[in-house]
């Protein structure tokens, strides 16, 4: 049997790996070869050639009208059942209903991916009696209603999931290609997650309720991962895409010991994500001797009323200076990124987030308007008053949670006006503006130029004509 998985967000240069755990899975415990992972500019022409039997994709709520809507393109020219996955289904599984979708894939989706590959291949993707065996997943009756089967239990081990099937992407075509990154260093960097879910439950984000608690794999797990992508792309770092890395602190430093053994501090940068309430001097120290060289906190706000309740006062305002202080003390870059609009904010707490922003020991920030996200408090808090619902269109305009991205329908603050909003949002991304640049501008030249002529480099550039092109090619995405 066929199958493809398609990526709708090749154009982001992040490498899907959801989609190549399933990849993985399914090929380790299932003996399936033929699985695709069609991350191409145009996908539908690619699913032509393939003919796959079975095609999945997974949605975020962001992104969910603009999935379905190339579900129905893909309708109209290929008669084959589509899979739908990841968070939105999982929060509303009953938009299965009118969606281009046959089959949702309710929470994490390795095993049950499986499962459903396996009764489609026995007894066809339209057998409900084999699907309703399968935990965790939804579909369309034959009398037109929806079935819900009960959720799956979380896998345990972690370990049990393989590497992500890189081999399936196209990694040195577009993913691992020359460009800064977080680091603002030149370089070729590659994305790991090391675990799964946060132990925190910060009023704003997704991530708890979907993974409903945080799981690890074990350093060594880590560790050889990060052997293999130095060994197969040759990348000077790796960015841990991990909710929060810092959360097991004894398997944080038995990683650390591990790097240290195989000399993979020397070979590798790493990025990671903080929580400033798990920073100490002793963190600063482990984390300086993996070397990590950038670490990203969600500062989210300069004012404690606010930070309490978007953080359920885990964290306090102090306690984010103190981190990016002993941070850059230790000669770690500090990324921080903030929100403004929580339910009670006034100006003044903005004025305080601005002079956090500006604090000489923060490199760089990112400002983003509090948008409500399905699965969250905030989620709840505007559909008692009325700005969503759980038949809401999702449409990207309006969920979209970039940098400075001002929604102006998605304003939960009743302080403010949305002109009023929309101008506290620009000033202040005009100072993260400002911050941003000078960094950049200071770091450029020498960081490229010592890039350049490194040894690293110039092995690349002799041994590996064809994917030097690549990298050069891709210059302009810097």
């Amino acid at each position: 049997m066929k199958v493809a998985l398609v990526n709708l967000n090749f154009r982001d240069r992040d490498p899907p790996l959801g989609l190549a755990y399933l990849s993985s899975y399914a090929k380790k415990y299932g003996g399936y070869r033929e699985i695709f992972i069609v991350d191409e500019a145009e996908p539908i022409n690619k699913l032509e050639a393939i003919k796959p039997d079975i095609i999945g994709i997974g949605s975020f709520s962001m992104n969910f009208k603009a999935a379905n809507d190339f579900a129905f393109q893909l309708k109209q020219r290929m008669n084959v059942p589509m899979i739908i996955g990841s968070h939105h289904i999982t929060q509303f599984p009953q938009h299965l209903l009118k969606s281009n979708f046959d089959i949702g894939v309710l929470g994490e989706g390795e095993e049950t991916f499986l499962e459903i590959l396996g009764a489609c291949e026995r007894d066809g993707c339209s057998s409900m009696g084999s699907l309703e065996k399968i935990k965790g997943v939804a579909f369309k009756t034959k009398e037109g209603g929806l079935r819900i089967t009960e959720r799956r239990p979380l896998i345990e081990p972690l370990d049990k999931i393989p590497f992500p099937d890189r081999d399936s992407l196209k990694m040195k075509e577009h993913y691992i290609t020359l460009r800064r990154g977080i680091f603002e260093e030149l370089g070729v960097y590659a994305q790991i997650l090391t675990s799964r879910g946060c132990p925190y439950k910060c009023r704003f984000c997704a991530s708890t309720e979907f993974w409903k608690r945080p799981r690890f794999h074990s350093a060594e797990y880590v560790v050889e991962e990060m052997k293999l992508l130095l060994e197969n792309y040759k990348t000077d770092g790796i960015i841990i895409w991990d909710d929060l890395f810092l959360a097991d602190y004894s398997r944080l430093k038995k990683i650390k010991d591990m790097m240290i053994r195989e000399g993979l501090n020397r070979e590798l940068k790493l990025s990671v994500f903080g929580r400033a309430n798990l920073i100490n001097d002793d963190a600063v120290k482990t984390l300086k001797e993996m070397n990590v060289r950038s670490i990203d906190f969600g500062l989210e706000s300069g004012s404690d009323n606010v930070l309490s309740y978007l953080k359920r006062g885990t964290v306090t305002v102090e306690q984010n200076k103190n981190a990016i202080r002993l941070c850059k003390q230790g000669g770690i870059r500090t990324v921080a990124t903030f929100i403004i609009g929580s339910p009670e904010e006034t100006i003044d707490d903005i004025e305080k987030t601005k002079q956090l922003i500006m604090d000489p020991n923060l490199d760089e920030a990112h400002v983003f308007q509090l948008i409500p996200l399905p699965g969250t408090e905030v989620w709840d808090y505007a559909k008692r008053k009325g700005i969503v619902s759980d038949d809401f269109d999702f449409d990207f305009n309006k969920l979209n949670v970039s940098s400075g991205k001002f929604a102006p329908d998605m304003i939960i603050n009743e302080n403010f006006t949305k002109e009023t909003f929309k101008k506290e949002l620009d000033d202040i991304g005009k100072i993260t503006l400002g911050k941003n640049r000078k960094i950049v501008l200071r770091n450029i030249k020498a960081s490229h130029l010592k890039y350049i002529l490194s040894p690293r480099f110039m092995s690349k550039f002799i041994t590996n004509w064809g994917e030097m092109k690549i990298y050069l090619k891709n210059l302009k995405i810097w």
